[in-house]
């Protein structure tokens, strides 16, 4: 069969145990949205792992612990924010958003990476390390109406990076891309830029 898995909840899912699939993944934990309810939750030592197959999440937010993984291989995952309250990546919290820290981001293992908001969409301190279990783009979108997306405080490295703002695009640290391009887009806001910006890699 050619048919994807599914899963779908409106107050959250939780893997206590190893999901193995191979097909295409959706994974909805906040299906009802606009509650601040609805993470995705995987337990210590336990792996998503589709197999090389894409993974589409939804949710309020990620909870990977401190050794629960996701692992797309070779292909593309995405993680949608449910509530649209934000992002908030690395040493930054969204309020109520979805938050994903350096550490769990180190813990992830796909081939183009998107996350998804409607609100803002923050950046701060990703390392080397952190994002470098991700192949290919880390595409980041901030599309809901003046949605921004700032890189703040910490310098943070890609191996190749895609920003997309309906809003403004701020960096004030160092931002690098050390395996192809980097891309900074401000649909009808404004780049300001206060920091280094190298794309160093050799890439596409």
């Amino acid at each position: 069969s050619t048919s994807g898995f599914s899963i779908i909840a409106n107050d959250g899912v939780t893997l206590n145990r190893d999901l193995t699939t191979n097909r295409a993944t959706t994974i909805n934990a906040d299906a009802d949205a606009n509650d601040n309810t609805g993470s995705l939750t995987i337990a210590n030592t336990r792996t998503l792992n589709t197999t090389n197959k894409t993974l589409s999440i939804t949710a309020n937010n990620l909870a990977l612990n401190s050794t629960g993984k996701i692992n797309s291989g070779t292909a593309s995952t995405s993680i949608i924010d449910s509530d649209n309250s934000g992002i908030g990546l690395g040493a930054t919290t969204a309020s109520n958003g979805l938050n994903i820290t350096g550490a769990e981001l180190q813990n992830i293992t796909v081939t183009g990476l998107e996350l998804r908001t409607g609100g803002n969409l923050t950046v701060d301190g990703i390392s080397a390390a952190n994002s470098n279990n991700i192949g290919g783009a880390t595409t980041l979108t901030a599309n809901g109406i003046a949605s921004t997306i700032t890189f703040a405080t910490g310098a943070s490295t890609f191996n190749k990076l895609s920003a997309t703002a309906t809003g403004n695009i701020t960096t004030s640290t160092n931002l690098t891309s050390d395996a192809g391009s980097l891309s900074l887009i401000s649909t009808t806001g404004n780049l300001t830029l206060g920091g280094n910006i190298t794309a160093s890699g050799s890439g596409d």
